[in-house]
């Protein structure tokens, strides 16, 4: 059949469009028995509704083209040994059971009464619930002509739905059953649409006109081949190309068919993409990007496309997000344990350059915002202390920026003061905004928040020019929000991507670390050979002292390489709890070889002896030395002779000695086996009278 051209306008900002599958009832289940053994779907035949599983423990009510998309739609029911009632597992359409979080299997369960009162999927354990004591257990009743109730053990209530609790004494009856997809008659072969101006066509013979078929390609197993155009294996009896599925696959990639460009394609490639498409079972294809047929380069295909078995038209308008992007690699073994026919028909590949020029990124300092330009989107925000407290978030007020030079967008905190998350907004001149879960895969450095203590968010504005569209040359809006409180530590762009690739499981790790564990409002120095922001405290220089002590006042900004500071860590949101670590992030590239004195300051970048004289802080406390003191690497000592008064400066932390002992000497770095008289000086054995062992004051009779 001869194949049409089309002169079509295109719409533009598409995503993924296909026309979905309709489904019937196929068989319905009629008693307790009957269910034995079997797969069922519970579904509400009035909605045209299902009840299945989408992702984690979530459920969701949906219409059934839906509710085959989900993570799992049927359902199986186990008796309890002894009991008259059952649990309700959550299956795939396969027979497999469905696992989370350690879990093997998981049931339906309920929350219990005064917490949590929706129901959701998660182990039961052996009290048979998860939150409550038989609240994944159910007895199940049939009523003829209404069907199924579902009556929680725990809760005495019944099954309403997704998000209610099961409550109250009447029944709520669902259908069990199993569904089939109506096969619709193929009336029209659309043909192809014409390639637009300022596009280019990225593949030949996409009518399937002729017998070219260097763009399609075939893999089974490991051997790969031009794809064959049949007769009949197209819309309406035509030119198609039918892809066979191999039968007990190791993997979803075991037969792929590949649409490959004429071209390879670099990273923020405009593409389009449309093909007819159907299978001879309902299946879900995920999709692949690759730099030939069979070079993986990464997941970023063109989503997930879901075949049935009547004809259909997909559509999808993306970004390229890898650069030598040349091939769509469609993974045919989803279902891994039969063979499936899969058609392919009127195929359109078409790409168009982003319209976003590439920065320059060439600053090779960093550019500090001001916190004075943050403003409140609700609750309260305190520029001077840059802390924000209430609910929403806040969002940086100032003139705009030219991205230019910096590739990189870092927000850092010096304390989170809830257990939520937060979520960054970026916006461009053109109102092209990007939020963090629309980031990519690593959408996380678009986060940051208490879990796992993710303290430091870095935005990618090169990912975001090439995946986005958006125009770095000019930043208009910057906010976060989500949470109810937190402090800032800093906020800058710069070229030096900081250490905090991070996903759910992991910590940030920072580019330097001080410990774990440690205490709430625990004093300490550092001192970096590069510029660098800070997270999980505060940093202070010293603007007095005297025999007394110092008194400190907060650095505001980026820690200046090679210069000392103190820091102090400060009170999570959970219980009061100190953060994991203090962390420090690497701003710039540039070093510095020596460390540079900070008003009396004096920093180390290899493990220093203190001079006698000289003042060590611990404990949170100041200590003359007065015998050898290792002072570590990247730390810091006090010259007292050196400190003077910072005019105008208003200190608000003051550290002075411990006068417990008669001399000032630092306990805590002398090892437990030193030993010195009450003069400091260092004795090989104990002698009468008081000596110093290990730091402890010890009588001697």
């Amino acid at each position: 059949m001869k194949k049409l051209l089309l002169s079509c306008a295109l719409l533009l900002g598409m995503g993924g469009v296909s026309s979905a599958a309709e489904y019937e009832i196929d068989q319905k289940f009629t008693s307790v028995a009957d269910l034995d053994g079997k797969l069922f779907m519970i579904v509400n035949e009035t909605d045209g509704k299902a009840i299945y599983n989408v992702d984690n423990q979530n459920l969701k009510y949906d219409t059934y083209a839906n509710a085959v998309t989900g993570t799992a739609y049927m359902w199986k029911i186990n008796a309890v040994a002894g009991q008259e009632y059952y649990t309700v597992q959550v299956m795939k359409a396969n027979g497999e059971a469905v696992g989370l979080w350690g879990n093997n299997a998981i049931y339906l369960n309920s929350g219990k009464e005064g917490g949590f009162n929706g129901c959701f999927v998660l182990g039961n354990g052996s009290i048979q619930g998860t939150d409550v004591e038989n609240g994944g257990v159910w007895y199940i009743e049939y009523s003829e002509g209404n069907g199924f109730a579902l009556k929680n053990v725990a809760r005495n209530g019944y099954f309403a739905g997704v998000n209610p609790a099961p409550t109250g004494t009447d029944p709520i009856y669902w259908t069990f059953c199993t569904i089939k997809e109506k096969v619709v008659e193929d009336t029209e072969d659309p043909g192809v649409k014409a390639c637009p101006e300022g596009w280019t066509d990225m593949i030949t013979n996409g009518t399937l006109a002729d017998d070219e078929t260097g763009s399609f390609i075939v893999e089974v197993g490991n051997g790969k081949e031009e794809a064959t155009i049949t007769e009949g294996a197209g819309r309406m009896a035509g030119r198609g190309i039918k892809v066979t599925s191999k039968d007990n696959a190791s993997n979803v990639w075991d037969t792929q068919f590949f649409l490959v460009a004429n071209e390879a394609m670099a990273a923020g490639t405009k593409l389009h993409v449309e093909f007819d498409y159907k299978a001879s079972k309902a299946a879900k294809v995920t999709t692949q990007a690759h730099s030939a047929p069979g070079a993986y380069i990464s997941n970023n295909g063109i989503g997930d496309v879901n075949f049935g078995l009547s004809w259909e038209h997909f559509e999808t308008e993306i970004i390229v997000k890898d650069d030598n992007t040349k091939v769509i690699a469609f993974n045919l073994n989803e279902n891994k344990t039969e063979a499936i026919d899969f058609y392919f028909d009127n195929l359109v590949m078409w790409s168009k350059a982003n319209a976003i020029t590439k920065g320059t990124y060439d600053a090779t300092d960093a550019l500090e915002l001001s916190f004075a330009d943050f403003k409140s989107l609700g609750g309260e925000w305190n520029a001077e202390t840059k802390s924000f407290t209430g609910n929403c978030g806040f969002q940086w007020d100032g003139e705009g920026i030219d991205a230019d030079r910096y590739q990189y967008l870092v927000i850092t905190v010096a304390q989170n003061l809830c257990v939520g998350g937060y979520q960054a907004h970026i916006k461009d001149k053109n109102g092209k905004e990007v939020i963090g879960d629309q980031y990519g895969a690593d959408y996380m450095n678009m986060w940051f928040g208490q879990w796992n203590h993710h303290n430091c968010m870095s935005i990618d504005m090169e990912k975001l020019r090439t995946g986005h569209e958006f125009d770095i040359h000019h930043i208009t809006e910057f906010m976060i929000e989500g949470g109810s409180g937190v402090t800032l530590a800093n906020a800058y762009f710069t070229n030096q991507k900081p250490n905090n690739d991070k996903n759910w499981g992991n910590e940030d790790a920072g580019d330097f670390s001080i410990s774990t564990g440690i205490a709430v409002d625990k004093f300490g120095t550092v001192c970096l050979p590069y510029q660098a922001a800070i997270a999980g405290a505060k940093v202070y220089e010293i603007v007095k002292g005297g025999n007394w002590g110092v008194s400190l006042a907060e650095h505001d900004g980026l820690l200046v390489a090679g210069k000392p500071y103190f820091y102090q860590t400060l009170a999570s949101n959970d219980g009061g709890k100190a953060p994991a670590a203090v962390r420090f992030y690497k701003a710039t590239a540039a070093t510095v070889s020596a460390p540079v004195e900070n008003n009396g300051l004096i920093g180390t970048f290899e493990a220093t002896t203190a001079p006698t004289g000289s003042v060590v802080l611990n404990d949170n406390k100041l200590w003359t030395v007065n015998s050898d003191v290792t002072v570590a690497a990247n730390k810091a000592y006090i010259d007292l002779t050196k400190v003077t008064e910072v005019a105008g400066a208003r200190g608000t932390v003051t550290l002075g000695f411990d006068e417990a002992t008669a001399i000032k000497t630092l306990k805590s770095m002398n090892a437990a086996g030193d030993i010195f008289n009450m003069n400091g000086q260092r004795l090989a054995q104990p002698t009468k009278g008081l000596n110093i062992i290990g730091g402890k004051k010890v009588l001697v009779k």
